[in-house]
């Protein structure tokens, strides 16, 4: 519950950043539109609007799918999170690779398994 929580909340926050990135991003285009070198930074600044959406959109999606119980929900958080604990590694981050430890131990539960209905090889 409280994991679809966040992942609903990380959601809707990253669709109102692409919405501020878009307004901003159109208000600086139109004042800059003489500058030689602003048509990239508009590109740019869409590419990265459209990632926010994506990502937006995409954890909005697995936060249903994890309210609901959707073993595909408990695999991509098992995946995203796992990622993200690598990522968190490299980049010698604690506070994202403690989180993302936490998600992973979470989802390997023996009790959110059998929530989930899924069948992973190991639990605890």
């Amino acid at each position: 519950m409280v994991l679809s929580g966040l992942n609903g909340l990380a959601g809707v926050l990253m669709l109102i950043l692409a919405l501020f990135s878009g307004i901003f991003i159109g208000v600086f285009h139109e004042v800059t539109h003489s500058i030689a070198g602003a048509f990239w930074l508009f590109t740019l600044g869409s590419i990265v609007i459209a990632v926010l959406v994506v990502i937006g959109v995409s954890s909005l999606l697995i936060a249903w799918g994890l309210w609901t119980g959707k073993r595909w929900a408990w695999w991509l958080s098992l995946i995203v999170s796992a990622i993200g604990f690598v990522v968190s590694i490299c980049t010698l981050s604690m506070v994202s690779l403690v989180i993302d430890a936490v998600i992973v131990l979470y989802l390997l539960k023996l009790t959110t398994q059998l929530h989930f209905s899924v069948d992973f090889p190991w639990s605890w």
